[in-house]
């Protein structure tokens, strides 16, 4: 009976991903649920967008801030969001037409300020900053062939052109961010140095600088300045990046050597979770190559992180720390780090994800099946039916019923 119990709680922290995705979970082996959860939604390490380019959360949301900064904080900002990532080029014309008038209102709250505000400095550079757009991605079809003189190059010509022109102060920054893409894609890495070079004392401390400095770390790995770029990537969190640089100077970096490399620069950067979740749910799960050399090398990461105690979250840590020393086969000492990331303050769904492996801990280790073992088995596992039930949606409850 005690491994009848054992098999379900391996079972358990898929539990909650897999009930949302409806009678579709049948077709999963045990060995194909992430037993590791500690980021991303349903803590599965899932939709969690660019975090290997910038230390930053959600860069996109974060240059809505900033829009939102210049124009008016009482926007939503996913109406800023629809309007400068969503909007295409015809519908962005038809808004700095309206915005000309001042007439027109629209169901978007951002679009509506920039018609009743006759905000046209703003709508004048989201029509430009669209075109920059749209040509940079032909440019990155299969089917584009460059050519010197194409439509292609001569609109991004008139891109930098017509950004030099502005000569405001509220849009400077994200004015030259769109010349230096465009240099970028242009080639002419030099002069896209230069456009940094001489402008970037004017960017403000924000997502717009970091964008525009990574360009700028681009164009130094161009010209052979490999020094410059690579210290240039660490200081925006672009890790990959850094990474590509020292590979193609011949050495071999691969997801387990960029670990150090993010602690060193910020030892709370949330993407040393997301690269350890990453690792775990693809290398260490699946049981991928090198498996003992590669779980040795989180785990020796992970006590280094827990004795150096610079790290705030502490429970996440133990709680990793516990899961590796269980897959080395210390069960012990997996216990022992467990109970210690119970102990610590942690986010709900940390503190159910470290519950979860503990009750799988204590059924695993368990060296006799009476009467109190059965009694808490009960309890944790009625816990945890409640969970499941509170977070099915209505399509899910209704494919149940």
């Amino acid at each position: 009976m005690r491994y009848l119990f054992s098999i379900l709680i391996v079972l358990i922290p898929a539990c909650r991903l897999s009930l949302a995705c409806g009678p579709y979970d049948r077709s999963y082996t045990p060995d194909e649920y992430h037993t590791f959860r500690i980021c991303g939604e349903n803590m599965s390490g899932d939709n969690i967008k660019g975090w290997r380019y910038s230390w930053r959360e959600n860069p996109q949301m974060d240059n809505c801030r900033s829009w939102a900064k210049i124009t008016s904080t009482d926007i939503p900002l996913k109406d800023i969001q629809e309007v400068v990532y969503h909007w295409g080029y015809d519908r962005l014309e038809k808004l700095h037409a309206d915005a000309v008038a001042g007439k027109k209102k629209n169901d978007n709250a951002f679009a509506n300020w920039l018609i009743r505000e006759k905000d046209t400095e703003i709508t004048s550079f989201l029509l430009l900053a669209k075109k920059c757009e749209q040509t940079r991605e032909k440019q990155c079809s299969q089917w584009y062939y460059p050519a010197w003189g194409d439509e292609e190059n001569t609109l991004l010509m008139e891109i930098v052109e017509k950004a030099k022109e502005y000569k405001g102060e509220r849009l400077f920054d994200r004015y030259t961010l769109q010349m230096m893409r465009a240099l970028f894609s242009l080639r002419q890495y030099n002069e896209c140095l230069s456009i940094w070079l001489s402008r970037k004392n004017s960017f403000h401390r924000d997502v717009i600088e970091e964008m525009a400095k990574n360009y700028a770390a681009g164009a130094c790995y161009h010209i052979g300045e490999i020094a410059k770029a690579k210290k240039m990537f660490i200081e925006t969190g672009d890790i990959i990046s850094y990474v590509f640089c020292i590979n193609k100077e011949g050495k071999t970096y691969d997801s387990y050597d960029m670990l150090p490399i993010i602690y060193q620069r910020d030892t709370n950067d949330k993407r040393l979770f997301q690269q350890m979740q990453n690792i775990i749910h693809y290398d260490i799960e699946w049981g991928r190559p090198n498996l003992e050399k590669n779980l040795k090398t989180l785990y020796d990461f992970t006590l280094n992180v827990l004795d150096e105690g610079k790290a705030k979250n502490l429970a996440g840590w133990y709680y990793t720390a516990s899961y590796l020393s269980d897959k080395l086969c210390d069960t012990v000492q997996a216990l022992e780090y467990i109970r210690q990331a119970r102990e610590l303050p942690a986010g709900q769904d940390l503190k159910d994800a470290i519950r979860v492996f503990d009750i799988y801990l204590k059924a695993k280790s368990a060296t006799k099946y009476d009467t109190d073992f059965e009694n808490y088995l009960y309890d944790e596992l009625s816990w945890l039916d409640q969970k499941i039930v509170m977070n099915l949606d209505s399509v899910t409850k209704s494919d149940m019923e």
